[in-house]
């Protein structure tokens, strides 16, 4: 089926995370060690095996719908969320405080107001899409939320129809 909706929401504060193991690697490289500092070579043959690890770790969510179903997937794929439409009873934009409420960015499960919400996080952004459904209420850190909540409310609307 055809993709209705789409986006992709990286982490926005990668480049700082680089700059910082970066400098962290250049001060450790140039302490003495037994009075010899580390040589430059293998500053760089470090940061080309950091590197790497860093950008495939940090987190990506990936959001799409369809005509009978919404798809979350977060990281490199292999965490994966199908939220049916027939299960969904609202979706909504709403602005939330990922560390006070979740306690920090990523996959978090919420205690207090938002006991029991999942929320998916992969960009420092206090704008999220809550989507309530029959099982579970989940929350995807959205900062294309106008767009995304007039598609799927659409969606919705148009489900109601049929």
């Amino acid at each position: 089926m055809d993709t209705l909706y789409e986006y992709t929401e990286s982490q926005s504060f990668l480049v700082i995370t680089v700059i910082i193991v970066t400098v962290i690697l250049v001060i450790v490289g140039l302490s003495p060690l037994e009075n010899e500092p580390v040589p430059i070579v293998w500053m760089v043959r470090g940061m080309a095996v950091i590197a790497p690890l860093i950008l495939i770790a940090l987190p990506r969510l990936r959001f799409k719908a369809f005509h009978d179903r919404i798809e979350a997937t977060y990281g490199i794929g292999l965490i994966r969320v199908v939220i049916p439409n027939e299960k969904i009873t609202s979706i909504k934009a709403i602005k939330y405080n990922p560390m006070m409420e979740f306690g920090g960015w990523g996959i978090r499960v919420g205690g207090g107001k938002r006991k029991g919400w999942v929320a998916y996080t992969a960009a420092i952004t206090n704008k999220a899409l809550a989507i309530e459904t029959t099982d579970k209420n989940y929350i995807f850190g959205c900062p294309n939320l106008d767009e995304a909540v007039a598609i799927l409310n659409n969606l919705i609307a148009t489900r109601h129809k049929n």
